[in-house]
């Protein structure tokens, strides 16, 4: 069977059999796409590659299955997922450039039974960075996580840095604080033990079944072993999931702390620098959930006014 190359978009959601023929003639060509097709016939490339779940009865057409039917997201991650891999823990945060409230952490675990379920992975074909998606769609895309980790198929936590935390370790201390504290309590309940760092290097680095990936650039220092990726909320499924519970997390505790501190239209702006928060703290003065160290230009601009 000769196929023509296609580019990465041939692998969204919602391609059907009957009109991949059609459509590949719009699409440009892909050399990956191109060594994947030839690699099909190779049983045995494929169950190093994928790394689980197929006999060799078969074993052909799912994998066609994976590259036409994931998403770019999902596809990410489970080439991830290899023989000596069984768990993947994307990290991701909310509200670091925020004015007030705490900076939230989402981690969330996947192994490789979540592909071999064909619901979750429908289920979760629209997640995706939390900031693409609107606040109504974010929500939506939560309770699917919910609902799938209900059933088993996944699992996440959420911690914080609190605004003390930010103004004695800077944020970037905080940050890596809440990230800390979200992967040990996954793994408080958990069978996995994460891969840990020592001062002599990786303790549980070789042979380990879990593999840490993080948004943005390496975390330095960080108890455990782990891999930034750029803008890695738009690339991986499981950094995305993250992303979503760490904003919802934080845009639920926004909400409360709205209600106690009515005069900075929290409700609207989640903490962050708008021009009508900037406006209400230099009218209000900062309050006990601000972060005195991201207000020092704005209240010494306001100062020298």
């Amino acid at each position: 069977m000769k196929h023509k190359g296609w580019s990465r978009r041939q692998s969204r959601v919602g391609i059907s059999i009957r009109g991949v023929k059609r459509r590949r003639l719009f699409l440009a060509p892909s050399k990956q796409f191109q060594d994947n097709v030839r690699l099909w016939d190779n049983v045995d490339w494929i169950k190093r590659r994928i790394g689980f779940g197929f006999s060799t009865k078969g074993v052909r057409s799912k994998a066609i299955h994976f590259f036409f039917f994931m998403n770019l997201l999902q596809q990410h991650d489970i080439e991830l997922l290899d023989l000596k891999t069984s768990h993947l823990i994307g990290i991701d945060e909310a509200g670091r450039g925020s004015l007030a409230g705490p900076v939230v952490a989402g981690a969330c675990v996947i192994a490789k039974e979540f592909f071999e379920n064909a619901s979750a992975i429908e289920r979760s074909a629209l997640i995706n960075d939390s900031k693409r998606l609107s606040a109504e769609a974010r929500e939506a895309q939560f309770a699917v996580l919910v609902e799938l980790q209900a059933e088993g198929l996944l699992n996440f936590e959420v911690a914080e840095g609190s605004v003390e935390e930010i103004a004695e370790f800077n944020i970037l201390g905080a940050n890596r604080l809440a990230m800390e504290r979200a992967v040990n309590l996954l793994a408080k309940r958990s069978s996995w033990t994460p891969p840990l760092l020592t001062s002599e290097g990786p303790l549980f680095g070789v042979g380990s079944c879990v593999k840490l990936i993080v948004d943005g650039r390496p975390l330095k220092p960080f108890p455990y072993i782990h891999e930034g990726i750029v803008k890695g909320d738009g690339k991986s499924l499981s950094i995305a999931m993250a992303s979503i519970v760490a904003k919802v997390t934080r845009d639920r505790k926004m909400l409360e702390l709205a209600g106690k501190y009515p005069q900075y239209g929290l409700k609207q702006h989640k903490g962050y620098a708008t021009k009508a928060h900037r406006q209400a703290i230099l009218e209000h003065g900062p309050s006990r959930i601000h972060r005195n160290l991201f207000l020092r230009k704005l209240l010494a601009h306001a100062e020298g006014d």
